[in-house]
Parts: C-alpha cells; structure tokens; sequence
C-alpha cells in the first residue's frame, strides 16, 4: 500500500510554500504583464523577506493568504491554462490546484458542520467563500447559518 498522504486540511508549511513558488513561476512565464511586476508585489520575493522578520504561525498566514489569492487568479483562467498549470506544479512537485481547492473546502466544510467559527482565519475563509461563487451548493438555510456565524463572530466579546 501507499505510504500515507496528508489530508488537504493538513498542508505543510512548506507544501503550501511549494505551491505558490511553482503557481507564481507558471504564472511569469505564461504572463509577461506578470514580470514587470515591483518587487514588493512578487509573493516570492515577499515569502523571502517574511520568513527573517516574522514566526512560523504569521508566516503561515501570509502563505495561506499567498495561495488563496492565487487561487483565485487562477479560478478566472480557461480550462486549457489550467490543465497547463497542473502540469507545472507537478513536475514541480508542488500539490495541485484541485488539491489546494479541496483544502479549502474541507475547511469550509468543517466549520459548516460545527457551527461555530473559532479564528479570525476561518472568519475570513468563511466570509470569502459566502462571497464567492463557491457556495452555489449551499442551501438558504445553511447560508442564513453561515452569515449567523459570522455575525456571532463579530460580535463575540474580545479577551
């Protein structure tokens, strides 16, 4: 049998690291627009400068943010682009676009199930999925749910 793999919700710093030096590598040189970017704007070089200045847990963070807001480049390419993509990222050896889809849907899902949002990160993962195109599945009732959360979120007393 195989050896065991991670589940999506249990991307490695350096996986989720992987991804967005390969995604942002594919996206250079399939985009020249992309390549006159400032420097502060490549996520490369940006991940570079983080990891002197900030702890691990922050830096999880900007990479998790990194990753989502390439993904969400990458949801408004054609299908052709992204079966490129793919390609790139594995031979990369980089998770794939759907593996990073599927992490952030099981962690949607989680906090469906639970009903209750317990970080500021699943606030946000959950407030952009309800704005997103995403949750097309989702019944009334369980988005009526979900912005319940939300607000229970925003209000909650602070420590």
């Amino acid at each position: 049998m195989s050896s065991h793999s991670p589940a999506p919700n249990e991307l490695t710093l350096d996986q989720l690291r992987s991804f967005i030096v390969a995604a942002w590598t594919y996206m250079r040189r399939e985009n020249p627009a992309f390549t006159d970017l400032p420097a502060e704007a490549d996520p490369i070089l940006s991940l570079a400068r983080l990891e002197k200045q900030v702890s691990t847990s922050r830096l999880k963070q900007a990479v998790i943010q990194a990753a989502k807001d390439l993904i969400a480049l990458f949801k408004q390419m054609p299908a052709e682009h992204i079966a490129r993509l793919e390609k790139h990222l594995s031979a990369e050896g980089a998770p794939s676009l759907a593996r990073m889809l599927d992490n952030t849907q099981s962690r949607i899902d989680a906090i469906l199930q639970r009903g209750k949002i317990r970080s500021v990160r699943e606030f946000y993962l959950l407030r952009d999925y309800l704005d997103g195109e995403g949750n097309a599945g989702l019944s009334s009732d369980a988005k009526k749910a979900a912005h319940s959360m939300l607000e229970e979120f925003k209000n909650r007393p602070l420590d």
